[in-house]
């Protein structure tokens, strides 16, 4: 099993979890990862050259793809965020691709960020047209480009509709599942950059704490890595292609009229 963003949060979560279930796992992330039953590799998911370095040190087969890496952005970090939490995600998992077996599972983490990613699907399909990390790289540097994403938001979206576009394909060529986790508000350590991330934009972190869901608390790295697990194990075997929100009640609140979906995306 390979997890990316294993040093902390919810990607640490994660290869606790499996570790505790026999799983044999390489845990992967830009900073250093602590010891445990489970071997380390640094890559750096917002690099091409990062990612294609450990290939092969990752090595065959892979039965299960955990893509937990991700950045908050913020402004001044809108295409490092598009750049690690889609783009060289998907680029990550196309090289690993061919490596799993049938009946291997690919886990993205989203957000419920990324709720957004039907609506918003017309404006998406072109920069989910770039094909490589490098059209992405010179697409994300034009002036024109500027204001069509917000680095976060709109990488989440994508990696969304990625997810769903590429279930279909996935399991006829390869026999493998890929699904989505989409977390709302969680602990972690990114929940503080959250935080600056919505006061800088709005005025307020209301978005953030809003977000915690029904349950009366924000989610735990422990719940979204349970989720992660199960989608990724043989119970899930029929499941591929599909959103699972891990938010309290939040995406279920919008989609059936309790609460307002979200407006236009926010710059």
């Amino acid at each position: 099993m390979v997890v990316t963003g294993a040093a902390s949060g919810m990607g640490n979560a994660a290869i606790r979890n499996l570790a505790e279930l026999g799983a044999e796992v390489l845990a992967a992330d830009i900073g250093q990862i602590e010891d445990g039953p489970w071997t380390s590799i640094q890559v750096d998911i917002g690099s091409q050259a990062s990612i294609d370095s450990v290939i092969e040190v990752i090595g065959e087969p892979v039965h299960g793809l955990f893509n937990v890496a991700g950045v908050a952005g913020g402004r001044g970090k809108e295409k490092l965020a598009m750049m690690v939490n889609f783009f060289g995600l998907r680029h990550l998992t196309e090289r690993l691709l061919p490596a799993m077996p049938k009946g291997g599972a690919i886990v993205n983490v989203s957000s419920l960020a990324g709720y957004r990613y039907l609506i918003a699907r017309a404006e998406l399909e072109p920069m989910l047209a770039l094909a490589t990390m490098e059209d992405a790289d010179r697409w994300l540097d034009l002036e024109e480009t500027q204001e069509q994403f917000n680095g976060y938001g709109t990488s989440k979206e994508l990696l969304n509709l990625w997810t769903v576009r590429s279930a279909k394909e996935f399991a006829e060529k390869h026999g493998v599942r890929i699904n989505v986790v989409a977390p709302g508000s969680t602990e972690t350590p990114l929940l503080d950059a959250f935080k600056a991330n919505a006061i800088e934009r709005t005025g307020s972190d209301a978005v953030v704490t809003g977000s915690m869901g029904f349950m009366g608390r924000f989610a735990r790295a422990e719940d979204q890595a349970a989720a992660c697990v199960f989608l990724g194990s043989d119970a899930a075997a029929m499941i591929t292609g599909q959103i699972l929100t891990v938010d309290g009640g939040m995406a279920g609140a919008m989609s059936g009229g309790v609460l307002p979906e979200p407006g236009p995306r926010g710059r």
